[in-house]
């Protein structure tokens, strides 16, 4: 972003410093077109500023992306407007359009391909992230299948305070990692830090891809995923629930939510409160980074959720929140209309 905006400053800054003595009759073909090169190349950088606009929890309200999106179009009328006056006068019709247009032809054409590509990383890694929740639903499945009912969030009552995700690894193909943690430690003890470390070659189960920021200043890995806790919940406080509990359907109740806006790490007991958080998606949170949203991701317009039957959906930032809210509840009566 930093390159994007001096890229986008140099046209400006080399036609108010320039000093203008001779004509442009008199100036040499060459620099005509190194003035357009540089013209595109502004041009260019500043339709990337919007293309490459971050997405994600924290980012700035619509309103000033709205503005700052205006500011660029105005700005890259101008690098056009500028490439226009210092087109070589006397050449005929069609070399000064051709001066005009190949430069930000080919810098336009360059512009595109690297949005492509960046697009279709985004959907990769969006994909990636479907995987990892479906993988944790069929955790979550055999984790019932086997107890009876599903995984209780970490509690109070509890001496020390354990994680679902550890009690789901061996649920996970992860039986040697469940057994190196030791439950008669705090999470973030000495003894467990080989676990809170672990960096599998192959990738983390319980992070997202599209996430900048995966690990804290120890080097422990940030969790994506987390189960939400609250009245009607699928995680209902003191307690375990079981298939039999989702009374308002399987296919119409969250059982885990991506918040990637939450820095919290995998092994840490701690996970969503709907007494803390407000019922939304990539709400703005106290800094960049941050969502106060239940729901917070770096997808674009939206985040994954994994429904308690066992599929994954991609809710929109523009989801109302009343039936964001029937969708958390498990057995509450809220009929979720239009999901």
């Amino acid at each position: 972003m930093v390159v994007l905006l001096i890229l986008a400053a140099v046209p400006l800054v080399r036609m108010l410093a320039r000093k203008r003595k001779a004509s442009v009759e008199s100036r040499p073909y060459p620099s005509l077109i190194a003035d357009r090169v540089v013209a595109g190349i502004g041009a260019v950088a500043t339709l990337g500023i919007a293309g490459l606009f971050p997405f994600g929890p924290g980012r700035m309200s619509p309103g000033i992306a709205t503005f700052l999106l205006a500011l660029l179009s105005a700005v890259v009328a101008l690098h056009i407007c500028w490439a226009v006056s210092i087109t070589r006068p006397g050449a005929d019709l069609w070399r000064r359009i051709l001066e005009v247009v190949v430069p930000y032809g080919i810098a336009g054409m360059v512009f595109f391909v690297l949005i492509t590509v960046r697009d279709s990383q985004a959907g990769a890694r969006s994909a990636q992230c479907r995987g990892k929740l479906k993988y944790l639903l069929f955790g979550l499945h055999n984790y019932h299948d086997v107890t009876g009912t599903f995984p209780t969030l970490a509690t109070d009552d509890e001496l020390p305070p354990r994680s679902w995700r550890v009690d789901l690894l061996p649920y996970l193909d992860h039986i040697w990692l469940r057994e190196q943690y030791v439950d008669q430690a705090a999470w973030d003890a000495e003894e467990n830090r080989p676990v809170t470390h672990h960096r599998p070659e192959s990738g983390f189960v319980y992070d997202c891809p599209s996430s900048p920021r995966r690990d804290d200043e120890q080097g422990r890995l940030f969790a994506a995923y987390f189960g939400v806790r609250g009245p009607n919940t699928l995680f209902p406080d003191g307690r375990a629930s079981r298939i039999k509990d989702v009374t308002d359907g399987t296919s119409n109740t969250i059982a885990i939510v991506e918040a990637c806006g939450r820095p919290i790490v995998w092994t840490e007991p701690r996970d969503i409160d709907l007494a803390e958080q407000a019922v939304g998606v990539n709400l703005p949170g106290e800094q960049p980074g941050r969502s106060r949203g239940v729901i917070s991701s770096y997808h674009h317009a939206g985040g994954h959720v994994g429904l308690a039957d066992g599929s994954v959906r991609f809710v929109s930032e523009k989801i109302d929140p009343n039936l964001l809210r029937a969708l958390l509840s498990a057995n509450g009566g809220d009929a979720a209309v239009g999901f």
